[in-house]
């Protein structure tokens, strides 16, 4: 993971422990108080096409937002249950899952709207069925 991606990570974590601590005061006259909130654009769950099992450890997803791109690699240590959370922006999403033993997962065209406050994106939530590689 590239410097500035671990730091939109990092961010994307901290933004959501903050906006459950203080929540969202922004208003229409003051849309820069939720400037601060980072709130992810996707949330995905990966799972064996076969078996419905989690799959997610070691999985490395790429969102891409035109010629913007995030990438994430769960660690391969963590529960395959993890949920993994990407982009924080309101846009349209190019996806790709990669993952040894699996075919890529991808989807061209995931569209992240505005939240009702006009600010934030309003999470997107996916599951994502890898099929096993022959």
């Amino acid at each position: 993971m590239s410097g500035a991606a671990a730091w939109r990570t990092r961010g994307i974590a901290l933004g959501m422990l903050l906006s459950v601590a203080a929540g969202c005061a922004a208003t229409a006259t003051s849309p820069a108080q939720c400037a601060g909130i980072v709130i992810p654009a996707l949330r995905i769950t990966i799972v064996d096409s076969v078996s419905g099992a989690f799959a997610g450890a070691g999985a490395t997803l790429i969102a891409r937002l035109g010629a913007e791109a995030d990438t994430i690699t769960q660690s391969p240590a963590a529960p395959d249950s993890e949920t993994a959370f990407i982009g924080s922006e309101i846009g349209n999403y190019a996806l790709t899952i990669q993952k040894r033993g699996y075919a890529p997962w991808t989807r061209g065209s995931v569209v992240v709207p505005a939240a009702a406050d006009g600010c934030h994106p309003s999470t997107v939530h996916l599951q994502a069925k890898l099929a096993q590689s022959r």
